[in-house]
């Protein structure tokens, strides 16, 4: 079985606190009232900062033939830490 590093653990707890605090008391009528996500989805890249990381990440794209394979990853880059917000936010 897999077990979540200590930083890990910190993310699964904060996008848990998010979605249960701005996800869940709205989800009816996100779902059902036509309610568009567009404000909980600005919040959610304020408050985890993917607007840095889109912009760094949209520039490293365009660079992407010149980098080197075997660097060590840029913080932010866990694979885990992303498949950690999905896993939270589809609970």
């Amino acid at each position: 079985m897999y077990e979540w590093t200590e930083e890990q653990q910190a993310i699964i707890d904060v996008v848990r606190r998010f979605v249960d605090e701005e996800i869940r008391p709205q989800l009816d009528d996100l779902e059902h009232n036509g309610m568009p996500p567009y404000a909980i989805l600005r919040k959610m890249y304020d408050v985890f900062g993917l607007k840095r990381w889109r912009r760094r990440a949209s520039r490293a794209s365009w660079n992407a033939r010149s980098r080197v394979r075997n660097r060590p990853r840029e913080p932010g880059s866990d694979p885990a830490a992303q498949l950690i917000s999905t896993i939270e936010l589809c609970r």
